[in-house]
């Protein structure tokens, strides 16, 4: 059997962020790792999680983090942003990105 970890939490995600005291970052993570954890088990069909679906296999936690700390970072999905000569084209969620599906494929249940 392979070792599982826990769901990530937002202090967590916050964390990896640079943004531990940030009360907002904290909640907006919080918020955001349970969407993507029922978006990574829906995909995997929930192979690579445990029977109560609150743990995970250490490359899936991965995933999700990255992908929950993608939407924190930009919690309105601005696609571009400029003030004055400063402009800025933030990343937005668009599904999971090509190194999660990698690892998340690797899990998936396909059809044959």
């Amino acid at each position: 059997m392979q070792s599982m970890q826990a769901k990530p939490e937002g202090s967590e995600i916050a964390k990896l962020m640079n943004r531990s005291g940030d009360t907002e970052a904290v909640s907006l993570a919080s918020a955001y790792i349970d969407v993507v954890w029922s978006m990574a088990q829906e995909y995997t069909r929930g192979k690579g999680f445990s029977a109560d679906g609150e743990q995970a296999a250490p490359s899936i936690c991965s995933a999700v983090k990255l992908a929950a700390i993608r939407i924190t970072v930009n919690p309105t999905q601005t696609k571009r942003f400029q003030v004055g000569e400063y402009q800025e084209t933030p990343s937005v969620f668009d599904g999971f990105n090509l190194a999660e599906l990698a690892v998340l494929n690797t899990y998936r249940i396909r059809a044959k």
